[in-house]
């Protein structure tokens, strides 16, 4: 038989983006490309420093959380798939690596490893809101030249000071 693996990103790329944190994935493709039935395949895939799995599945066998799946018998023109799930804890190039093996005799050892890197980045904070308009704090303190009452007909001279106490402005103040 002839076993050969493919690993891509989710996008379907052998190199992708994600953000720390944040779950991504791979998926890995073994294909019997041969006439011959493959016997006892299995993959194995170590998840670089600073990934932490979160699931792992496969289209047939059976997979462990250290992902070393036993996909059992590939036919002829055959394939099995498998997904993974991490997250990234620290930002940077991460490069994971799956191998396929097989107890039958392989045609071409050459495909049995895959390899996809992730490029890890911290994702960039929305810019802060600007911030809350402050009250104007607006003190009105009036002076007359007279004490008491004004008489009928006289004018009184009026002082009015406006004072800002607050932290804002106080645009268009104005005194009737």
């Amino acid at each position: 038989p002839h076993v050969s693996i493919a690993k891509t990103t989710a996008a379907g790329n052998e190199v992708d983006d994600a953000e720390i944190l944040q779950p991504f994935g791979w998926r890995i493709v073994v294909t019997n490309t041969s006439s011959v039935t493959a016997r006892n395949v299995t993959v194995s895939d170590t998840l670089p420093a600073g990934l932490t799995l979160l699931g792992v599945s496969s289209t047939q066998g059976t997979c462990t959380t250290a992902i070393s799946c036993s996909l059992g018998v590939i036919p002829p023109a055959a394939a099995a798939v498998i997904t993974v799930t991490a997250r990234a804890d620290v930002p940077g190039s991460l490069t994971n690596t799956a191998i396929v093996s097989t107890t039958s005799a392989d045609g071409n050892p050459a495909n049995d490893i895959a390899r996809a890197t992730t490029t890890v980045g911290v994702p960039v904070p929305p810019p802060a809101p600007p911030p809350a308009p402050q009250p104007a704090g607006l003190e009105l303190v009036v002076h007359t030249s007279r004490s008491g009452t004004a008489p009928a007909g006289h004018f009184t001279a009026v002082t009015a000071i406006v004072t800002n106490r607050g932290a804002g402005p106080a645009p268009g103040t104005t005194l009737p």
